[in-house]
């Protein structure tokens, strides 16, 4: 279980961003940047390589992606979690983990590598989830 209800579909995340980050104006800087970026990228073939954890008081659990250079294109946003050097493409399984060994105990019977199509880049605010730009990637 998730301290947090998504109520949005399963995604890859490629940013985060808070108010700060972008002169107070986050949402338009993340919408404008959707729009170019999404203008010039094709759809993005994926491999989930494995389970992984971010660590914390509580984890989260998430599907590692396994790197390809048109992934690690996409996180060029320049922020703690987006920078080249520590960027982590990821598809949050569950947060708030408090028991890591059920949490990978219930994932156990998942035939990996997951293979997956990316097929747009969306701009979402998260609790609750409102998606305020949603930009088709070609091909």
């Amino acid at each position: 279980s998730t301290a947090r209800n998504f109520a949005y579909r399963p995604h890859v995340t490629l940013a985060v961003l808070n108010e700060d980050e972008a002169g107070g104006r986050v949402e338009d800087f993340a919408r404008e940047a959707a729009r170019q970026i999404g203008a010039r990228t094709a759809a993005l073939r994926l491999t989930l390589a494995s389970l992984a954890v971010f660590p914390g008081q509580p984890a989260v659990l998430f599907a590692a992606p396994k790197p390809t250079r048109a992934l690690l294109a996409q996180g060029g946003l320049q922020n703690p979690h987006t920078r080249a050097e520590a960027f982590v493409p990821h598809v949050t399984l569950c947060e708030a983990v408090e028991d890591i060994g059920a949490a990978f105990d219930a994932l156990s019977g998942t035939e990996w590598p997951v293979r997956l199509r990316l097929s747009s880049l969306d701009v979402v605010r998260f609790h609750p989830a409102t998606v305020l730009e949603s930009v088709p990637l070609t091909g």
